[in-house]
Parts: C-alpha cells; structure tokens; sequence
C-alpha cells in the first residue's frame, strides 16, 4: 500500500515538471524546446502508484448537495477528481484518491 507521504511526493514531483514546462513553452530557442520534452517525458513517465487503493468516502456535490456515488469503473479505479451527475460539477475533495460510496465501510444504514 502506498502511503500518504508517497503519494504526496509523487503529486509534488508531477506538478513542477508541469510548471517547469508551462514557464519554458513561452521560450522560443531550441533549448528551451529540447527541455520542455524532457519535462513532458517525465511527467508521462510519473505514473500514479499503482497500488494505491482509493478512500471509500461520502461525497456531496459542493455545488448541488447531490450525494456522489461512484460506480462501474470507477468505483475502483483510483482517482482524486470527481464529476456530478446531476449539475455536472467537478471538485477534488482530498489529495489522494477517493471513491464515492452511499455508505461508510462498517456502517448501517439507520
């Protein structure tokens, strides 16, 4: 299992190269263009940890209040960005990676 602090140096590792690369694409000199490859074969090389197992948590839309409930796919795919049904909103509610559930593992429903 990965750990927060993995997870978090990993976020912290993509996002430079990404600024990095977004601060060199106004750069016109042919260093510039051979740095900024490198920069986005780094970025495309920065996979996700692969075993990072997403957080069951309840989620409810901030823009509608609708309860957000992964299913299919993604209710177990790892990822940290979720998208309304019901008025299309997209949030990131935790930096590492959450799954939308109707209830909370160990939980009844009263």
């Amino acid at each position: 299992m990965t750990t927060h602090a993995e997870w978090a140096e990993w976020r912290e590792r993509t996002v430079g190269v990404l600024r990095l690369a977004q601060v060199m694409m106004g750069d016109e000199t042919a260093d510039a263009r051979v740095e900024l490859r490198q920069a986005i074969a780094e970025v495309i090389a920065l996979a996700p940890p692969a075993d990072m197992t997403p957080i069951p948590i309840r989620l409810e839309c901030p823009a509608c209040g609708e309860l957000h409930i992964d299913e299919g796919e993604f209710a177990t795919k790892p990822h940290h960005t979720h998208a309304c049904q019901s008025c299309g909103a997209v949030w990131r509610p935790a930096v590492v990676c959450t799954v939308g559930v109707r209830f909370l593992p160990g939980f009844k429903n009263a």
